[in-house]
């Protein structure tokens, strides 16, 4: 009897043993589990001299709730947005960000059951079985009978020639790629609201320099038809003005289509219906110190390529791949095992009854499994190179991008230069030929073609300024000067 109450005892402690493990897993997971919440919103932007975000104050919090589209976008009253308003919308609400931000999270539960092999296994199942038991009368008759009865099994692997720290070292290196990527793409979305801000803004620079060619095309069918008036020019050159005139407004129609579909695409980056009501302040375009803002940005020059997140992520990712070889490698040796069974339930025979259970340390060595192991081994090797390649092309492509965008900042500071002095230039030829005009100096094509100069003149100059902006962007993208900071995590 003395014997089945230590049994007994020995299933209980094996029994509450388990449930501690199990409770203390359960809480590790429970304190280490990535909560589902908005990626952070506070980020870091170089002081851009002249354009006044020196001080820039932390962008707001990502809202709660989703608004509905009325509220998001009503048809008036909404303030303008500036660019770091549009870009923590766009960090906020953007698809990509979420979908990196739960490539994480599945990353940190992979992480969590790798490391789950740590741990004993511990099982419970219901056995049926035909049993004789005694029945005492007269005499002793064995009576078959089937009984149900529970049974508990723990199995706990004692050594496994690193097989198993392997496997948690390949996802832990995977999950530190993945949190470099998902900064990196954090840089992306932002990178990608500057580009669509700027290209709303250069479009509305456009259609305010398209009025400004329409006032002059107004100004210039004027002083025709006074002279047309006077009897000084044929009807030809009164007809030529007022088709330049059309022209103008046909021009200036045509470059407001352009406006709404660059607020469309805006209004796609951070994650929101487009409507009229969305709009943005404008960029400084006059007074600005450029040089000193190209300046600023030399800097980013200096950082070294590999310490950009993508190529980061991309060397973790390679770690990751050969962790995970080593742990295939390591599961060709054999594993040393510790198991207990016990069915709790007493079995009566004819001197007593007792309690089956069954203690054992193994050693278990998989010998043959058709080559599964082989072809997992390969399979790991060719990731692995895989991965090796993927971070050589990254390197390749990194050191291409920043080459580009560097010597396209240099070109565009030139290109700033000439085009200012060239609006300039056509400015002042097209005041000098309509006094020319007037006074039968010049004739109605000097006149035309004074025009057409300054029109294209003002829409090169919008242009290069748009590109000034765009290639600091893309420089501050491509060597990662763009710096992400944390925050604390806003649910969705």
């Amino acid at each position: 009897m003395a014997g089945s109450e230590s049994q007994c005892c020995f299933s209980g402690v094996c029994l509450v043993t388990a449930l501690f493990l199990s409770a203390c897993t359960h809480q590790e997971f429970k304190d280490n589990s990535i909560q589902r919440a908005c990626p952070p919103s506070v980020y870091f932007l170089p002081s851009l001299p002249g354009l006044g975000n020196e001080n820039h104050p932390v962008p707001p919090e990502c809202p709660a709730e989703r608004s509905t589209v009325a509220q998001d976008f009503p048809d008036g009253g909404l303030d303008p947005l500036s660019i770091y308003d549009v870009v923590d919308q766009a960090l906020c609400r953007h698809p990509l960000t979420r979908k990196l931000w739960a490539h994480s999270r599945s990353l940190a539960a992979q992480h969590g059951k790798a490391k789950s092999a740590f741990y004993p296994q511990l099982k419970a199942g219901i056995c049926a079985a035909k049993v004789e038991q005694p029945v005492v009368g007269k005499t002793v008759q064995q009576q078959r009978q089937t009984v149900f009865y529970p049974q508990l099994e723990l199995i706990y692997s004692l050594f496994h020639f690193g097989r198993d720290e392997a496997s948690v070292q390949a996802v832990k290196e995977a999950l530190e790629a993945s949190q470099h990527r998902y900064t990196r793409g954090l840089q992306t979305v932002i990178h990608h609201a500057q580009c669509a801000y700027c290209k709303l803004d250069s479009a509305k620079a456009a259609v305010e320099a398209e009025e400004e060619n329409l006032r002059d095309a107004e100004r210039m069918r004027e002083a025709v038809s006074k002279r047309y008036r006077s009897g000084l020019v044929n009807q030809q050159e009164d007809l030529r003005a007022e088709a330049s005139l059309c022209q103008a407004r046909y021009h200036l129609e045509q470059t407001r289509t352009g406006v709404e579909a660059a607020r469309a695409e805006l209004s796609a980056v951070c994650g929101r219906p487009v409507s009229s009501g969305f709009d943005i302040l404008p960029l400084p375009r006059k007074d600005i110190a450029w040089e000193e803002l190209f300046s600023g940005f030399e800097t980013w020059m200096e950082r070294p390529v590999e310490e950009r997140e993508d190529l980061v992520a991309a060397k973790g990712q390679l770690a990751s791949k050969e962790a995970a070889l080593k742990a295939k490698e390591k599961s060709l040796w054999p594993e040393l095992v510790f198991g207990f069974t016990d069915s709790l339930r007493k079995f009566r025979h004819v001197n007593g009854s007792h309690q089956q259970y069954n203690a054992y340390v193994a050693l278990q060595w998989n010998l043959f499994d058709g080559f599964r192991n082989t072809y997992d081994i390969l399979e790991a090797a060719e990731e692995r190179e895989v991965a090796e390649a993927e971070w050589q092309e990254a390197r390749l492509k990194a050191s291409q991008e920043i080459w580009t965008a560097y010597h396209a900042v240099q070109s565009t500071r030139k290109q700033l230069q000439a085009a200012e002095s060239c609006r300039e230039a056509a400015r002042k030829s097209f005041e000098a030929t309509q006094v020319a005009y007037q006074n039968g100096l010049a004739s109605f094509s000097d006149l035309v073609s004074a025009q057409s100069a300054l029109a294209s003149a003002r829409q090169q100059q919008v242009q290069t300024e748009d590109a000034a902006y765009v290639a600091l962007a893309n420089l501050g993208y491509a060597t990662g000067g763009i710096v992400v900071g944390e925050a604390s995590p806003h649910p969705l």
